[in-house]
Parts: C-alpha cells; structure tokens; sequence
C-alpha cells in the first residue's frame, strides 16, 4: 500500500453556496487517488444554519478518504469591505487563511463553484520556493487588457500579464506569515478594488506569484474548446490539454449550473449533482435552475399587447432596450418611462417621455410595467405591488452581459440571435446559417450588432 498524502483544502461559503460546495467536494473525493487524503476545512460564518452544517459534515465523505473541519469566521472582521449583490463576506474569509491555518506551511484553496476532475496531488506538490501563492492567469482580465488598464492601474502594479484568477490558489503559508503579508491582506480590505478579494491577493503578492497551467482551473466557457482558449506562453498541445482534459473547471461569472442551465459544462455539474444531492434538494436546485433560465429570457409572449398601455420603469440604457423591444413587437400603447428619480421626470426618449408612478396610475388604465433596472428591481417590484398593480402585470427586463454570451452553448445560439434580430430590427422569421449570417453581416444595417452583442467571442468564435 502506498504511503498516504494528507493534503489540506480550505473552502468559504456561507447560506447561498452549500449545494455548490457540495458537489465540489464530491467531485475532489470521487476522483481522487486512493493514498490521498484531504484534511478539508471549511470557512463559515456565525450565521450558517444548523442543517446546512449537517449537509457539510457527512459520513459518507469520510469514508472516502478525508477530514471536515467547520471553522466560524467572525464577519465583523470585514466591516470595511466592498460588498456587492455577487461578492459577498465569505470571498474574503480566503485572506485570513494563513491566521487560521497555523500548523501548515502550505496549503489549496478553491472556490464552491468548481469541479474537481482529477487528483490534487500534482496541485498541492507545486514548487512554491520564494512565491508566496501560485494560481492560473486570469484570462479575461488579460484578454482586455487595454479596456482593464484602469483596473490594473488602480492596483498600482505594472501590468495585468501575471494577473491570477483567485479562484483555485496554492498558498505559501510560511513564507506569506514570515513577510507578514497576511496583515497587508486585511490593510488592503477597505480599498475599493473593482474585483476586491483578488484584486488584493494580485496587489499584494505582485512578483511573488507563480504561474499554473490552466488546467489547474479552467473556465468553463474553455471547456472543450481549445480553440477559443488564448493564453501567450503556452504552446497549442498545452492549451489542447488544459481544454479537452481539465484537472479543475471553474463555473465563473454571474451565470452558475444552479441559475442557468444554458451555459457550457451545465450537464457535466448536472451529473455530479445527481450523484452527491438528497433527491429532494437535487430536485429544488433543478426547478429553481428552471425558473431563473427562463426569467433572463425576456418575453411578452403570455401578454395581449393591443389590450394593455405598457409603462417602462427605469429611464436606463436597459430601459432604451425595454423600449426596442416593444416597437418591436408592436404594442399598440406604450406610455413611455417611469422613473423615481425626479430629475429625469420630464425628460424623453425617441418622443416617450419620463413621468412620476403617481402621474402614470392616475392617467392610465390597464397596465403591465416592464422594469429595466437590474439592481434594484425587488423594490421596484414592492413599490408597484404596493401601489396595486397585479403580479401578472409585472414583467422583468433582464440584460444579458457579456459573460452571458461568451458562456452560452452553440445549440442555444439561434435562439438568441432570433431574440437579437427581433429586438433590433423587428425580424422575427430569421434562421440562423453560420456562413450566410456571416455574410449578412457586411451589411451596414447589421454591423452594428456584432458589437453590441459581443459577437467575436461567441457566435463568430467557433
């Protein structure tokens, strides 16, 4: 029998994340080598409920060959931090790890929306001699360098070409106690970093970090496809390797397996879902995957548009868009913009104009109010229930970004260029041929869409 390699792996996560953290783990034990065994900790809050430490504590992993330790972090540390709805508290509980860890020199650290394919052993056994944490390139940053040259900036370091993705990252836990660079961390943690976590572990180990290959932590928008993958340094078997045969994918982005079942290596996570989850919460992970899938495709499809005045609330660029749509689509009565703010009340776009919800309920009958804004749609949503416009009169115009796009499956790709079209030109009957679409779009009427859409790194990609 083989001597056995006791790895340590840290993971963060709070409410939102236990069935993501879940399947990762199950995936780390399913694939690993008999004589590894994982000493797993896990970075909580105060605040995580009792049942979903029972889901993070299971015999059946110990019997696979690993440890669960739970560690509370107290949240109060990070009361200076720069939070958004998509970062919250527990992506920094990563920059405490050389505090908690005390008794290793060394460790893995890896995200709750990951898949672990393969043995970590080649990972951890990284030569980490002078570094103080080693990750993969974080391709998007650098891919746009020039359009990220403020964020880099802003970091006060002199280019984005080492700049990692903090995601999956070996951490030289001596060497980082010894340079005292684990209280750089959290001096660092009130700045206003666009990307705060990361940006600090970049700012603050910058020419003390080593590079992985990106196989050690692939962005599912590569997976099984070597061609879109561009990262300099590597040659074309690397990238090949890294793509078509991943140690870790990496579920990047807004868009999770969990919230959209229309991005690439969804039904691989969908397998190891099934295989780790209780059916009931398999189950509800799937539904709710369902229902926000088909939320973020806008659609007007179940409402008679001769019937209703149409208002659209939120005098935004997504608002502009709300508005495109409905030409369009031919809604007889749109009313214009509804808005909170009064100092665009009164302003107008195309001829429709911005008015108050009070103005808009004592004038018109018969309404379905789109909202375009992204952040603050539950209040709006509150705001008009309250005001007493039915549920069924309320539709929600969600935009889709970039990463959107770039992650979308080639079968989901007609689909959406039918949305497009529809959208932009009020075309609804267009079938979608790779070749002709390429040369329709030499015409100056459509040019103006591969940009908007971000085509060069989706439908033009492949």
């Amino acid at each position: 029998m083989k001597p056995i390699k006791e790895i340590p792996v840290v993971f963060a996560t709070d409410e939102n994340y236990i069935e993501p953290l879940q399947v990762t783990i199950s995936s780390m034990l399913i694939n690993k080598n008999d004589e590894t065994f994982y000493k797993i900790y896990i970075l909580v809050s105060n605040y995580l409920s009792k049942e979903n430490r029972s889901k993070l504590n299971k015999h059946t992993w110990l019997e696979k060959g690993c440890s669960i330790e739970i560690l509370k972090v107290e949240d109060s540390l990070f009361s200076e931090a720069n939070l958004t709805s998509y970062l919250t508290v527990p992506t920094f509980y990563r920059l405490l790890i050389p505090e908690l860890l005390l008794n290793y020199n060394k460790c893995l650290y890896l995200d709750c929306d990951l898949l672990v394919l393969s043995d970590l052993s080649k990972l951890y056994n990284t030569d980490m001699t002078d570094y103080y944490i080693a990750g993969v390139p974080d391709c998007e940053i650098i891919k746009q360098s020039e359009k990220n040259k403020e964020h880099i900036e802003k970091l006060e370091i002199p280019s984005a070409q080492n700049y990692i993705n903090a995601g999956v990252l070996v951490m030289n836990l001596e060497i980082i106690r010894k340079k005292q660079i684990n209280k750089d961390f959290l001096n660092h943690i009130s700045k206003n970093y666009p990307i705060p976590d990361q940006d600090i572990l970049n700012k603050c180990c910058y020419g003390y970090i080593k590079i992985l290959s990106p196989k050690f932590n692939l962005f599912r928008t590569y997976y099984k496809s070597p061609q879109s993958l561009n990262i300099s340094g590597l040659s074309l078997t690397e990238i090949e390797e890294a793509a078509m045969n991943p140690i870790i994918i990496h579920y990047v982005s807004e868009f999770k397996p969990w919230n959209n079942m229309k991005m690439n290596a969804t039904a691989l996570w969908y397998e190891y879902a099934e295989l780790e989850l209780d059916r009931k919460d398999f189950d509800a992970v799937c539904e709710k995957a369902k229902k926000l899938t088909e939320e973020l495709d806008f659609s007007l499809s179940a409402i008679d548009l001769r019937k209703y005045s149409f208002a659209i609330f939120g005098y935004t660029s997504y608002g502009y868009a709300a508005l495109n749509h409905l030409i369009n689509k031919g809604a007889a009565n749109i009313i214009g913009f509804c808005d909170n703010d009064v100092k665009k009340q009164g302003l107008s776009y195309h001829g429709y104009e911005v008015l108050s919800l009070t103005d808009i309920l004592s004038t018109y009958d018969n309404l379905v109010f789109i909202i375009a804004l992204q952040k603050q749609y539950q209040a709006v949503e509150k705001q008009l229930i309250e005001a007493g416009i039915r549920n069924e009169n309320i539709v929600r115009y969600r935009f889709k970004p970039k990463t959107y796009y770039v992650g979308l499956l080639p079968e989901y790709y007609t689909t959406e260029l039918n949305s497009i079209m529809l959208k932009e030109f009020g075309i609804s009957d267009w079938t979608f041929d790779k070749v002709n679409f390429i040369a329709e779009l030499e015409k100056d009427k459509y040019k103006s869409i591969i940009k908007q859409y971000w085509m060069e790194d989706w439908i033009l990609r492949r």
